[in-house]
């Protein structure tokens, strides 16, 4: 038995298959892929080389970013790139739109525990970023809404 030509597989990257094989592992899907020190470096830039192969991944199968930074990192980033399938903020409690940046899932920390973290923050006077699915909040005095998906306390004195 000869050796037969197979043509060359464009839905492979470096070796991993993005389709279902013999060896009857389930094809990948997506490809999630965080901020910082993987997606971008210390300049908060992504390099062409980096932005290259997402692109390239992402014509294949879903791209996100999932991060714990803030919806509109997430959101930028993604447009940066040309995602459009949907971003993954706050550490998971909140997946968006990556092209209206509206929220497609949330988990909110619930309002009993929001205010308990929040009482605890401001008694103590320190800075804080809350997020929730429409935006940030870093006045205690403007939270009107308690679905809040993550609470930060801010250290100033770094």
């Amino acid at each position: 038995m000869g050796l037969r030509h197979r043509a060359p597989d464009h839905r492979r990257i470096s070796g991993v298959s993005m389709s279902p094989s013999d060896n009857h592992k389930p094809p990948i899907k997506a490809f999630l892929i965080d901020l910082d020190g993987t997606l971008i470096g210390p300049d908060e830039r992504i390099s062409p080389r980096v932005a290259h192969a997402v692109k390239r991944v992402s014509r294949l199968i879903s791209v996100s970013i999932a991060t714990g930074r803030e919806p509109k990192d997430a959101i930028g980033f993604a447009q940066i790139l040309g995602l459009t399938t949907p971003q993954i903020s706050d550490n998971g409690a909140l997946i968006l739109d990556s092209t209206t940046g509206k929220e497609l899932w949330s988990v909110p920390l619930g309002e009993s525990n929001s205010v308990r973290v929040m009482d605890l923050i401001l008694e103590r006077e320190h800075a804080f970023i809350a997020t929730h699915p429409g935006g940030t909040i870093e006045d205690g005095a403007a939270i009107d809404q308690w679905n809040l998906t993550r609470i930060s306390a801010l250290d100033l004195d770094e």
